[in-house]
């Protein structure tokens, strides 16, 4: 089992878009797959149609069996989000509970069978995204092209780095893939798409680099609460989204 958490330190960079069209082309592909909303927002949950009283908090704080929180949909099982995570700074203060989604993580390993779980996060620089980080084998980085795109990456790194790299050693993650969303060929993406492949070239692993064209498709499926892959299949952005998978499987081998 191989779990992949979606994150960056940017707001609006398309992560829920991506959790959710990553689990589906995973889910596609013939692979049993888990999707955790990891976020107080609860985009993920809201977009899928996925209630939110059995949820991942009520897991953290054992109020809930992690098998009583999962939601079966036609492709891909579902652990909602609850308000209550914008908590977690004050619930989680114990040193142990950094750990709390490596333990979530373990007991699915050791007791279902799914093959990928995705992790959809806030962009927050709190708790519930060093859990995440805790808990990752793979990172897959959405973010738009602007002028703080590389940035963002950077930061993403560094925070990384320092769970990674450090002293304890308390994570073993490493950058999947950058995931370019909204991309259309013109000057300044291309010259950004550049930054960040020089940027790749010097993050441990490697990173990916793949593009998601721009497609006003991707806000109507928020409305029918389906996954791109599901609401048209062949539009731009379903496209490239399979391709970036199917890239990521071939680097997840390596």
């Amino acid at each position: 089992m191989k779990i992949i958490a979606v994150a960056n330190q940017k707001g609006g960079a398309g992560k829920t878009t991506t959790a959710i069209e990553l689990g589906y082309c995973l889910a596609d592909q013939g692979n049993k797959v888990l999707l955790i909303d990891f976020d107080q927002q609860r985009h993920l949950s809201m977009y899928l149609g996925i209630p939110t009283e059995k949820n991942i908090y009520k897991v953290m704080t054992s109020r809930l069996l992690i098998q009583d929180a999962i939601v079966s949909t036609e492709k891909v099982d579902v652990i909602a989000a609850s308000g209550e995570l914008s908590n977690a700074d004050k619930t989680f203060t114990d040193v142990n509970d950094i750990y709390l989604l490596e333990d979530i993580c373990a007991f699915l390993k050791d007791n279902m069978d799914y093959d990928y779980v995705v992790i959809d996060n806030s962009p927050a620089r709190d708790a519930l995204l060093t859990m995440s980080y805790v808990a990752a084998d793979y990172i897959v980085a959405p973010t738009t092209l602007d002028d703080g795109s590389v940035n963002g990456i950077i930061e993403l790194e560094n925070d990384i780095s320092k769970l990674r790299d450090g002293r304890h050693k308390i994570s073993h993650a490493q950058i999947l893939a950058i995931i370019l969303i909204m991309y259309e060929h013109t000057n300044m993406h291309e010259v950004q798409k550049e930054n960040l492949e020089a940027l790749a070239k010097n993050i441990k692993g490697q990173p990916i680099i793949e593009t998601v064209r721009k497609s006003v498709k991707m806000s109507e499926t928020k409305t029918f609460k389906k996954a791109l892959q599901d609401y048209d299949r062949n539009n731009n952005a379903a496209i490239d989204y399979r391709r970036a998978v199917e890239n990521m499987i071939k680097k997840m081998g390596e």
